[in-house]
């Protein structure tokens, strides 16, 4: 992720925090509970859920700046250019399919699978 991605990250979750703040204040004007509170509080858990979706949103990460857990199956970006499915071992990231080594750059999570009724 770019600086001006993560900058554009962080300042919509600043700019969703300041939301909740000047909601929550007008939620402690109401002297009593009115149609407003209801409408306030609706807010007030978009705001949690928009700052959340934002926080878990799925980024590439250096290895240098952390490295998965051992044998964590992840998505894996190399110096060639290359994708796909790799594990760490504890010293080599290694290809799933072949058992190859390769040269990780950044990686991410994979996605959880889709929810399938059984």
């Amino acid at each position: 992720m770019t600086k001006e991605k993560q900058f554009a990250r962080a300042k919509a979750i600043a700019v969703l925090e300041c939301m909740a703040i000047d909601l929550t204040g007008s939620l402690a004007g109401l002297k009593e509970p009115n149609p407003m509170t209801d409408v306030l509080n609706q807010r007030l858990d978009a705001i949690d859920v928009a700052q959340e979706a934002l926080r878990e949103q799925p980024r590439w990460i250096s290895v240098e700046e952390r490295l998965p857990e051992e044998y964590q199956h992840i998505i894996g970006w190399t110096s060639w250019r290359e994708i796909g499915e790799v594990y760490f071992n504890g010293k080599h990231f290694v290809w799933d399919m072949d058992y190859d080594t390769a040269d990780v750059t950044h990686w991410m999570p994979l996605p959880e699978p889709p929810e399938v009724e059984v």
